[in-house]
């Protein structure tokens, strides 16, 4: 099973993250990479992993890897590794808690691949497999044994990359959302300022603005997935679609897809908030669609589907199924997907090493005072990691966000009186009072005022500001 989710998973998600040319070509954004002010269509079916969290998806590679070592002896199991495994060091696992990701491969998966190649050479299967076996574990050794030092090199310009991409879709996100398209230039913002504090308060203003717009944004949701089924039927019978011979489970799914979204209750009056419904069946099966379409070992793959229904004028099978994935989550899945995604409850195993970063860039070059208050909302979400069963932790977790707080004030507070001191300073405004003497201040007033002629329709006299007594 873990050998199909990982076959799977590769070609369809970007494991790869080339977060530089997703950021230009704008793969994963919803807006159009030249044309910013245009939306384009997310749900188009090269974009099948947006159906999903790619970190995640990353994390199912790392792990599945390490737990079934036997899975990498396969010639496109090695690209994948690679791929996650040059742009990780470490791997969380609950909380706090994570591993030394390149270490446990070295301990756990390197003896395995080791004890292969060494049954391979003695030749205890047949030699065509045999020869293939040690070929293939033994690029594993090498993969293993030199993506560790390839990790430390380029970790930390790939993080980089991702705050930068995520600095870009979530201002570009917050200024649609304000009704400001006319905003949205390439170069509207600095690309090379992926600051933390940007990135809390871009956060904070689309969850805002989300939750603002809740009730309006479920029922277009609503209504969108109860026309999308009379399109998905009439896709379905198309002679594209009828010459493709879909098997008998392929063809179940998709008449449940149809069944789902023909029974969604139709908002007729009442209140959008008094409508409920549970989609989570539906989501169940798209995904198992796409898992079987992009398997290797299926006949029908996903570029099947799309030039089968495409050819007739409008958006195809694929893209139709993706958008009613992503719309059924703004019905019954929006504010739990804001709690999940926009909650910084985590952040809190890292709150010493935040305090640290605020004290060492508010008041620097790259330092945005403005984003204050979102690097002190961030302490609100600190007691969502306590547990229920552990009474300790709830004093514990909330002293530690009273003490953040008391220590991002202190530095903001000794950042302003430093501010203060400077502009007071014989190098600031302070110097002035050296520099100009009391008669050419009043000199310079009078020429100002003699310059500025008054208009005729608003005759005023020059004011003349006598100079001052010795």
């Amino acid at each position: 099973m873990l050998l199909q989710v990982l076959e799977a998973v590769g070609p369809v998600i970007f494991l790869s993250t080339d977060t530089r040319k997703l950021r230009n070509e704008g793969f994963l954004s919803p807006f159009h990479p030249r044309y910013p002010e245009i939306l384009t269509n997310s749900a188009h079916p090269m974009r099948a992993q947006d159906l999903a969290n790619v970190t995640s998806y990353r994390e199912w590679v790392l792990f599945g890897y390490l737990v079934c070592p036997d899975e990498l002896l396969r010639v496109t199991s090695i690209d994948i590794a690679l791929v996650v495994l040059k742009e990780n060091l470490v791997l969380t696992l609950h909380r706090d808690e994570y591993i030394l990701l390149h270490e446990d491969y070295q301990l756990y998966v390197l003896p395995r691949i080791l004890e292969s190649k060494k049954m391979a050479k003695s030749g205890r299967t047949k030699q065509k497999e045999a020869d293939l076996e040690y070929s293939v574990a033994k690029q594993v050794e090498k993969m293993i044994s030199e993506v560790h030092e390839q990790a430390f090199l380029s970790c930390d310009s790939i993080h980089r990359e991702r705050r930068i991409l995520l600095k870009q879709e979530i201002g570009r996100m917050v200024l649609f959302f304000t009704d400001q398209p006319s905003l949205l230039a390439p170069n509207i913002q600095d690309p090379s300022d992926p600051t933390i504090g940007f990135l809390l308060d871009g956060m904070d203003h689309l969850c805002c603005l989300v939750r603002k717009y809740i009730t309006a944004i479920r029922s277009y949701a609503l209504s969108y997935l109860s026309s999308c089924a009379g399109r998905i039927r009439f896709l379905l019978g198309t002679p594209g679609m009828v010459a493709l011979d879909l098997d008998a489970t392929l063809k179940g799914l998709f008449q449940k897809i149809v069944q789902h979204l023909e029974n969604i209750p139709k908002p007729q009056g009442e209140s959008i908030s008094a409508i409920t419904c549970d989609l989570s069946e539906l989501r169940k099966d798209w995904l198992s669609i796409l898992m079987i379409v992009t398997s290797a070992r299926s006949s029908i793959n996903i570029r099947h589907l799309e030039k089968a229904t495409v050819s007739t004028g409008k958006e195809g099978l694929l893209s139709e199924g993706n958008a009613a994935y992503n719309w059924s989550r703004c019905v019954d899945e929006l504010e739990s997907q804001l709690s999940k995604h926009g909650s910084l409850k985590k952040l809190y195993f890292y709150h010493q090493h935040l305090t640290t970063v605020f004290k060492n860039t508010m008041f620097g070059p790259e330092g945005r005072p403005q984003h204050c208050c979102a690097w002190l909302g961030v302490a609100s979400s600190f007691p969502e990691c306590a547990s229920a069963i552990v009474p300790e932790e709830v004093i514990k977790i909330g002293r530690d966000a009273v003490l953040y707080v008391e220590s991002l004030i202190e530095s903001i507070m000794g950042g302003l009186e430093g501010l203060i001191n400077i502009l007071d300073s014989e190098g600031g405004f302070g110097s002035l009072e050296m520099q100009l003497l009391p008669e050419q201040a009043a000199t310079l007033m009078n020429l100002t005022s003699r310059i500025s002629i008054p208009s005729a329709k608003s005759p005023k006299r020059c004011i003349w500001f006598p100079f001052p007594r010795l």
